[in-house]
């Protein structure tokens, strides 16, 4: 009897590893799966498929492109350089102060404003993955591919990105590509739902249906850009219950008069922007002829929020959704 017992304990254990084996340990076991098992993988990214070999160890990323995606992975320590500005002050000092620490390439700009990669630079670094954007020539993503350098561009900076009504589910689009790239779809989950429990806590202290208008100054040109329906600003918008004006605009930011504005006539005003020019951008909207007929501006209802929390889709849009329900009700 106990030599048969002796021979199921050891059957048990050599087919099972142990029999008692708790839900921590699976799940441990799950998420340090052997990357033998996953790779190659395969990711789209702007209608093109890029392939991994290998959990990439050596990435530059553009500006603040899915930082904070990768800071919640926890492989930010695979970012060995940086190129461009990153302005998260008042909106996440800690990120900013981990970003900060992150040796700094020197770069030119962009007609738009953006940071330009050279190849260059790229191949100084030994990198092996780029995460950034192309647009108006940022990066020679040709040059990159010959060198058998990766480049990843988010959705939202492809230019045949098209999405008629944004959500949060495309944050959880890029956490799951991401992850994918490093082997951590099992860690990948449990943020999603971190995400979506924050999102769901979020107390709004305004009606339900209060009507908004998310802007943007154009101070060189005089001009206001109003967020329709595929900027994160729309979900962000409705997680706190709050009404889009422009909802009938699918165009991200589309210029605005304020004669238009004025006949919208929202109860809010969110001005989205660069954090250090705060105060600026607050007084050059209240300046437009006739703002001063708008209930918000009347009501003192025309508020801040880092752009930087909008778009594109990666978790500060949920720090973004969680921000503005605070700044509402002060």
């Amino acid at each position: 009897m106990k030599k048969r017992l002796g021979a199921a304990i050891a059957a048990c254990a050599l087919l099972f590893g142990a029999c008692g084996q708790s839900a921590a340990q699976k799940q441990k076991a799950a998420e340090e799966k052997p990357a033998s098992s996953h790779y190659p993988v395969q990711v789209e990214t702007c209608g093109e498929t890029i392939t991994f070999e290998k959990a990439p160890e050596r990435i530059i990323m553009m500006q603040g492109t899915n930082y904070s995606i990768l800071d919640a992975l926890g492989v930010n320590d695979k970012i060995v350089a940086r190129v461009g500005e990153v302005d998260l002050n008042g909106a996440n000092d800690e990120m900013q102060k981990r970003i900060d620490a992150i040796q700094k390439l020197g770069s030119s700009q962009t007609e738009s404003g953006g940071a330009m990669l050279s190849t260059e630079a790229v191949l100084e670094q030994k990198a092996d993955l780029v995460v950034g954007y192309t647009k108006n020539g940022a990066v020679d993503k040709d040059a990159l591919k010959a060198a058998g350098v990766n480049l990843y561009v988010p959705d939202s900076f492809c230019e045949n990105y098209s999405v008629s009504k944004a959500s949060f589910d495309l944050v959880d689009k890029e956490v799951d590509k991401m992850a994918k790239i490093f082997n951590m779809e099992n860690k990948a989950q449990g943020i999603k739902d971190e995400a979506a429990k924050r999102l769901k806590n979020i107390t709004s202290p305004v009606a339900k249906g209060t009507t908004v208008a998310g802007l943007w100054v154009y101070t060189a040109k005089g001009e206001l850009g109003a967020y329709g329906t595929s900027s994160m600003a729309q979900p962000i918008f409705e997680a706190n219950g709050l009404k889009n004006v422009f909802d009938d605009q699918e165009k991200r930011v589309q210029v605005v008069q304020i004669e238009k504005l004025l006949e919208k006539d929202p109860e809010w005003i969110v001005v989205l922007g660069y954090a250090s020019q705060k105060d600026a951008l607050l007084a050059s909207v209240k300046s437009f002829p006739g703002a001063d007929k708008l209930q918000a501006v009347k009501n003192d209802k025309l508020v801040f929020l880092p752009f930087v929390l909008t778009d594109p889709p990666n978790l500060l849009s949920v720090d973004g959704a969680i921000q503005l329900s605070k700044t509402l009700a002060k």
